[in-house]
C-alpha cells in the first residue's frame, strides 16, 4: 500500500492527488506541470502547445484504493485457479457502466488473467500476457483499456490490432458491448472505410475522419488509417492480440513501429495464448520495461477439454469414419479442421453426396461469405463447419463443443514435423471460459509419428477408442454444460 501511496501523490510538490501526464508519460499535478518548461523526470523540453492530460487510469486506481477495495492479485498457476478468483469486479474497476455491462454478459467473477492483467494495464505499464485459450484474455484487455478512456476527450485513445478480419470483428463486438451506455465510441476499420457507432466515412484524404475512442482493425487497415489521419495523440494504448502470429512478419513489425512512432508515449499490450521467442525479442528490443503475466503451465492444453484418438478400421477410409461420427453426433456445433482447401472441398463434396449438409470456411472465400458464415455460427444456424486453420485462432463461439482434427497439422517449413501451435489453437476453440469441450483426433497409420510428437510435446495421453458411445457421452455432457453457461 505504501508503494501505491507514493504513486498517488505529485512527485514535485508531494501534495496533490489529481495527477496529469506529460507528453513523455511522467506524472505530476496540473499546478506543478504548468510551471515547468521541461519534464521533471527525463528533462525533455515541452513544446509551446504542451497541454497535460489527466491520468485517468491512475485516477481510477486511486478511487479503488480510497474505498479500501484494492487487493493486489496473487499469481497462481494451478488448473483450479485458472478461471475463478476470489476477486470481485468492483475490487478491480470502478466504472459503474462497465461493471453493469460485465454483469449483463454473465461474467460473474474475473478470471485469473483478468485479475492479474487489469491492474497493470490501469497503471499504464507495457505488458506481455500469455494465457490459455478461452480464459478471458480479450475481456482483460478490453476492460482494462476501456477503464482508461475519458469519453469527454474527443480523440483516439485505444487501438486494438488483429491479424484477421474475423478476429477484428470479434474485438469490435466485445468492445462495443462493454462500452454500452458509457459514451465511449468504438469503431472498426473496413476496406476504404471506417465503420462504427457513427456513420461510414470514406478514407480518402479529402474526407474528414471523425474521432473515435477505440479503433479495432488489422495491421494493414490501421496503418492506412494512420497515414490518412494525422494522429498527434498522447498516451494511446495499443493492443496487439495474437502477437506471436502478427510479429512473425517483418512487414507487420515495420508498420506497427511506424504507427507507434506517431504517438508520444504509447502503452503497448502484447497478448497471445503462446508467447513466442519472436514476441519476447520484440518486447526486449522495443519495450524494455515491459512486464509479463503468464497464467498457464508450460506446454499444456486446457484440462477441461477431453481428448480422444480414433483410428479407421481396416477397409474404412477417414471420410467414412468422420461421416459415421458426424451423422450420429448430438453436439451443439463442431469444427472439422483440415490442412488444405482441396481437402476441405473434397470432404464437403463427400458429405453432400451422402445427403448431409455442412459449411466450408477458408481464406479464399469472399468477405461477405465469411461474414455470413461467422454470423450463422453465432446465431446457432450452423452445426458442422469444415475449416482450414484460418478459424484456428481467435474464433469464439459459445456453442462450439466439439473439434475434430481430420488432418494432423503439419509444420509448413518441414512437413515431417507437426505444427504444435496450430494443434494448440485448434483445441482452444472449444472448452472456453469455464466450459468443457471435446477434441477428436482421427489418426491414420501414416500420421502416428506426427501425433506421437504432439502428445509428447504437450505431455498428454488422449483416450484411444473406437467406441462411439464413449465419445457421445462426453459430448452430451458438454452440451449440458453449455446450456448451463
Amino acid at each position: 500500500m505504501e508503494e501505491f501511496e507514493e504513486m498517488l501523490t505529485c512527485p514535485i510538490c508531494f501534495e496533490e492527488e489529481e495527477l496529469y501526464l506529460t507528453a513523455c508519460g511522467h506524472n505530476g499535478c496540473l499546478k506543478c506541470l504548468l510551471r515547468l518548461r521541461e519534464c521533471h523526470e527525463c528533462r525533455q523540453k515541452f513544446s509551446g502547445s504542451f497541454k497535460p492530460i489527466k491520468n485517468y487510469g491512475l485516477m481510477k486506481m486511486i478511487e479503488v484504493i480510497k474505498t479500501k477495495k484494492f487487493q493486489p492479485p496473487k499469481p497462481e498457476h494451478s488448473n483450479e485457479t485458472l478461471y475463478f478468483t476470489n476477486e470481485n469486479w468492483r475490487d478491480l474497476i470502478v466504472n459503474p457502466e462497465i461493471i453493469d455491462n460485465i454483469e449483463l454478459g454473465n461474467w460473474s467473477y474475473p478470471t485469473r488473467v483478468q485479475a492479474e492483467a487489469i491492474p497493470k494495464i490501469l497503471s499504464r505499464q507495457n505488458v506481455l500476457v500469455e494465457s490459455w485459450n478461452g480464459t478471458g484474455k480479450t475481456g482483460s484487455f478490453a476492460i482494462g483499456t476501456l477503464c482508461q478512456i475519458d469519453p469527454s476527450y474527443e480523440a483516439l485513445q485505444v487501438v486494438c490490432l488483429s491479424h484477421t478480419k474475423e478476429i477484428k470483428d470479434m474485438h469490435a463486438s466485445v468492445y462495443s458491448f462493454l462500452a454500452e451506455n458509457t459514451g465511449i465510441i468504438v469503431e472498426k476499420t473496413e476496406k476504404n472505410k471506417l465503420h462504427g457507432n457513427n456513420k461510414s466515412y470514406n478514407s480518402n484524404k479529402s474526407y474528414y475522419l471523425p474521432y473515435t475512442h477505440v479503433l479495432c482493425g488489422t495491421v494493414d487497415s490501421v496503418f492506412k488509417y494512420f497515414k490518412v489521419k494525422d494522429i498527434c495523440g498522447e498516451c494511446l494504448t495499443f493492443v496487439i492480440d495474437e502477437s506471436d502470429e502478427i510479429l512473425k512478419s517483418q512487414e507487420n513489425i515495420q508498420k506497427i513501429n511506424t504507427i507507434l512512432s506517431k504517438v508520444v508515449y504509447p502503452q503497448v499490450l502484447l497478448y497471445s495464448a503462446t508467447l513466442s521467442d519472436i514476441t519476447r525479442s520484440y518486447a526486449y528490443e522495443y519495450l524494455p520495461n515491459a512486464i509479463e503475466v503468464s497464467i498457464k503451465a508450460p506446454l499444456s492444453l486446457n484440462p477441461k477439454v477431453k481428448l480422444f484418438n480414433i483410428m479407421p478400421e481396416r477397409g474404412m477410409s477417414k471420410k467414412q469414419l468422420v461421416y459415421n461420427l458426424i451423422s450420429n453426433l448430438a453436439c451443439s456445433m463442431c469444427i472439422i479442421f483440415i490442412n488444405t482447401k482441396n481437402d476441405g472441398l473434397e470432404l464437403k463434396a463427400y458429405f453432400e453426396n451422402q445427403g448431409f449438409k455442412t459449411d466450408y470456411f477458408s481464406g479464399d472465400l469472399s468477405v461477405s461469405e465469411r461474414e455470413e458464415i461467422i454470423e450463422h455460427c453465432q446465431l446457432g444456424k450452423i452445426k458442422i463447419i469444415i475449416s482450414t486453420d484460418v478459424l484456428g485462432r481467435g474464433f469464439d463461439c459459445k456453442s462450439l463443443d466439439l473439434v475434430i482434427n481430420y488432418d494432423c497439422p503439419k509444420n509448413p517449413s518441414n512437413r515431417t514435423m507437426p505444427n504444435f501451435e496450430a494443434y494448440y489453437h485448434r483445441c482452444g476453440r472449444t472448452g472456453r471460459y469455464t466450459r468443457s469441450g471435446t477434441v477428436i483426433n482421427l489418426i491414420e497409420f501414416s500420421e502416428h509419428p506426427l501425433y506421437q510428437k504432439i502428445f509428447s510435446y504437450f505431455d498428454i495421453s488422449p483416450r484411444i477408442t473406437n467406441d462411439f458411445n464413449e465419445v457421445f457421452k462426453a459430448i452430451e455432457l458438454n452440451s449440458k454444460d453449455y446450456l448451463l453457461c
